[in-house]
């Protein structure tokens, strides 16, 4: 073999792989494009949560009672936001911990 044969051949191999990616991409591109809609949604999530818990802290302090009952109700209200926003809820650890840091 020639190098203009070698070269052919890597030529087509290089062609034959690049048409099974991308057959596999476009087999799978739905579930690729809905993974990828859902982590858009939690980001905005996360954006939601984060904007709004140093106002709902202070809306806590306002409103007295204890430290668990402020929490609780900082943790509701950014449930409730969520839901109303047409987005997933996060965990209550993640929102606590948001709680926890406006506070601070």
């Amino acid at each position: 073999m020639n190098f203009n044969q070698l070269l052919e051949t890597a030529i087509v191999v290089l062609s034959v792989a690049a048409v099974f990616i991308a057959s596999i991409y476009s087999k799978h591109k739905i579930e690729i494009d809905r993974k990828a809609a859902q982590g858009d949604l939690l980001a905005k999530s996360e954006q939601l949560a984060a904007r709004s818990v140093t106002p709902l802290v202070y809306q806590a302090e306002k409103r007295g009672g204890s430290g668990e009952d402020k929490l609780e109700f900082v943790i509701n209200t950014l449930n409730i936001l969520l839901t109303m926003a047409h987005l997933p809820s996060l965990p209550t650890s993640f929102l606590k911990g948001l709680a926890e840091k406006a506070v601070t």
